[in-house]
């Protein structure tokens, strides 16, 4: 039963309106890279907000270094959640773009978007190397997650040793 299902999915199917699951995976599609963007937004302007504040203790007398570590630490979990919410978003943007692609391989054989999107994006990765190479959202929004939350655990660490009169 499970292969019969299968290979019923694959096959072409002249009773489907392959442009209404087009514009339906469309829709998903868009709906959740908007939402992961404007988690971005958000993760930008509430880690500004917190790092602006962690300056200002650090500028502040050592009395006021308690506040710098709690900031410290919200960023660290901040950044945590954000990655956290941004890994589910990014899935289901994978997930539309793989119904796409699924899309593309049975109606639209020459115009083919996302699936050829991979094998093209890999090799123009190779040609740059990492550094010069092009970043995935995932990466570029991963590398910037992890320094705001190492940043405000050192923050934390910076303060608490300011209490303590260490530094």
């Amino acid at each position: 039963m499970a292969s019969k299902l299968k290979s019923e999915e694959t096959a072409p199917d002249d009773n489907i309106d392959y442009t209404a699951a087009l514009n339906h995976a469309w829709k998903y599609f868009e709906l959740h890279a908007n939402q992961r963007m404007t988690l971005f937004n958000f993760f930008s302007a509430f880690s500004g907000l917190i790092v602006a504040g962690i300056g200002a203790t650090l500028q502040a007398s050592s009395k006021y270094a308690f506040a710098g570590a709690g900031l410290g630490l919200v960023l660290t979990a901040v950044s945590l959640i954000f990655w956290k919410l941004d890994q589910r978003a990014s899935f289901l943007v994978k997930h539309a773009e793989d119904t796409h692609a699924s899309i593309e391989a049975v109606a639209f054989k020459k115009f083919k978007l996302f699936t050829d999107e991979p094998e093209k994006y890999r090799a123009a990765s190779k040609s740059g190397g990492w550094l010069i190479g092009p970043w995935t959202y995932g990466q570029s929004f991963r590398l910037l997650f992890s320094l705001m939350g190492l940043s405000g655990f050192l923050a934390a660490g910076f303060s608490i040793l300011r209490l303590a009169e260490i530094v």
